[in-house]
């Protein structure tokens, strides 16, 4: 048996040969070689492959093989929540996820059932259901099960995937579910404003996000380490991706940062906000940062919560002042810790600030 990667997606296969000369394929699912490698062993292809060579591999021969051929689903659940963990998956994208997999299940219901209950049926009724939302939450929906399929048929809980040719049928979708919702850049007196009269954590998470882009789990999470007299650095809680911003860049304030730091009440020896930090590490509560915000932009600046404007907006502010002052694309995703600049590109650095 052999690795074959594939030159498009990067995502390895186990590569079998059968007693007559027949190659057959099987995709992993990971990109990384020694995950593909863990993955083919845990599945017993090897013991597969030998099987074919001497002409018997039967699905008898792959049932007595491969154990655990009717595992119910939700002990495939929990195997695959901690693979996950292992290979130090977010959080947050964890229990997203999770979430999705067990409104599936529940959907279905197939709570109860065997993981080879599993239909092509059951996966598209799920993810193209009537409902208001949009295409982009349609597709991640599907991304969630196939994740959870990928997982069982590299460990050969099932043989083939119920979720191949399942996509986001468009033609059930209105033009408001397909369109992409495009966040709203601040202003500088939209900045200047939340600032000057937003309650303490969030007139300093203004200073951040304004001038760094970080997203605000980032801020919640800050570290007194993370600081020093040149330079602010972070590895991002969404994609742990090292950013390293100079303080003194006029991009980044010109230093302005040094007082927004000052102004930090030390109330823990390690964490800036451990109230806020803990509030974020909560998976099942760190949404409420957001509403948080929601409802202190609603008090204090009404014109820029009716206008659609969000936490997030500070991020599309950031991406697109560095546009504007001439920053490469390449550039600006380095410093938002985006690891792929077409990333960067989605943003709208049209935007007047």
């Amino acid at each position: 048996m052999r690795y074959e990667k594939n030159k498009k997606t990067g995502i390895y296969s186990a590569v079998i040969k059968t007693a007559n000369g027949k190659i057959i394929k099987r995709s992993l699912g990971t990109r990384n070689k020694d995950e593909a490698k863990m993955l083919a062993k845990e599945a017993k292809l090897a013991e597969i492959e030998a099987a074919a060579r001497i002409k018997a591999l039967t699905r008898d021969t792959i049932t007595a093989i491969v154990a655990g051929k009717n595992i119910k689903i939700q002990e495939v659940v929990g195997e695959y929540e901690e693979f996950r963990k292992m290979k130090s998956h977010s959080k947050h994208t964890i229990y997203t996820e999770g979430t999705v997999i067990n409104s599936f299940l529940k959907f279905s219901k197939l709570q109860n059932s065997k993981i080879s209950s599993i239909t092509t049926k059951h996966i598209y009724e799920f993810v193209n259901v009537s409902d208001k939302t949009s295409y982009n939450h349609k597709c991640k929906k599907l991304t969630a099960v196939k994740g959870l399929l990928t997982y069982a048929i590299a460990n050969a809980y099932i043989l083939k995937d119920p979720s191949y040719g399942v996509s986001v049928d468009k033609s059930l979708l209105s033009h408001k579910q397909k369109e992409k919702k495009k966040s709203i850049a601040f202003t500088k007196s939209d900045y200047e404003r939340i600032r000057k009269h937003c309650s303490y954590f969030w007139s300093i998470a203004a200073d951040f996000a304004w001038w760094t882009g970080l997203r605000i789990g980032d801020i919640a999470s800050l570290e007194w380490d993370m600081f020093n007299d040149k330079y602010l650095t972070v590895h991002t809680q969404k994609t742990d991706a090292r950013v390293s911003l100079p303080i003194d860049d006029e991009l980044i304030g010109g230093g302005i940062l040094h007082d927004t730091i000052a102004r930090i009440e030390p109330e823990d020896k390690k964490y800036c906000f451990p109230i806020w930090k803990k509030i974020y590490d909560n998976v099942s509560s760190r949404a409420t940062l957001a509403v948080y915000f929601g409802r202190e932009l609603e008090r204090k600046h009404p014109k820029a919560y009716e206008e659609g404007k969000r936490f997030h907006s500070f991020r599309r502010s950031f991406v697109t002042r560095c546009a504007r002052e001439g920053k490469e694309l390449s550039d600006i995703a380095v410093m938002v810790g985006h690891a792929n600049e077409s990333t960067t590109q989605l943003y709208d650095t049209g935007s007047r600030l």
